[in-house]
């Protein structure tokens, strides 16, 4: 059975934070962030409330049949520096505990390496739940968002296996940092197909 696909709102949000906490459970840069599972099963939902709150509120969130989601916005609506240094810092802080200065370091790392030279879709997150893994929920989700948003599309991808699905949609490597002294990330670019 085929998914459904729609703008998620924020009578998702508990939904979202669910399917992300699951669909990054193992993930190498979640891992890092929140070192232990009890850290993780308490703080990575709210994190993920967190950035799909903000993408409802700059971006896009889609759902697919409480499967998948992915969080993104336009490059125009990233926080400047002097917001997030402040602002979002101190949401983070608020957050995310003692867990905190990991994400701090990550989102740092995103934002020193995040191209914003041409307008384009920042793909923040995209997760699908353990179960329904392999069902072609994740490119479901993708071929949605390029159809609505028609623009280039540039994301970070912290596994090899996604980083090769990512290139089967039409994204190119562009760069790789790390995050911390554990993480690496590769950074990724879609340029804009069609009109």
């Amino acid at each position: 059975m085929v998914a459904a696909v729609r703008r998620a709102t924020r009578e998702d949000l508990d939904e979202m934070a669910a399917i992300l906490a699951d669909g990054f459970a193992e993930d190498p840069l979640l891992t890092w962030m929140f070192p232990s599972e009890e850290q993780y099963a308490r703080l990575a939902p709210d994190y993920f409330r967190w950035m799909a709150d903000k993408a409802l509120n700059f971006g896009q969130a889609y759902l697919a049949d409480g499967k998948g989601v992915l969080l993104g916005q336009p490059s125009s609506t990233v926080e400047p520096d002097e917001e997030w240094a402040t602002v979002g810092r101190q949401a983070a802080r608020e957050a995310l505990a003692e867990c905190a200065d990991n994400a701090i370091a990550y989102i740092d790392a995103t934002r020193r390496n995040h191209p914003m030279e041409e307008p384009h879709w920042y793909a923040e997150y995209m997760a699908v739940r353990s179960q329904f893994r392999s069902e072609g929920i994740g490119i479901l989700l993708w071929r949605h968002s390029f159809e609505e948003n028609r623009t280039p599309v540039y994301l970070e991808s912290t596994k090899p296996r996604n980083t090769q699905t990512y290139r089967g949609l039409g994204f190119e490597v562009t760069g790789r940092f790390p995050v911390g002294d554990e993480v690496q990330m590769t950074s990724m670019w879609r340029r804009q197909i069609g009109r």
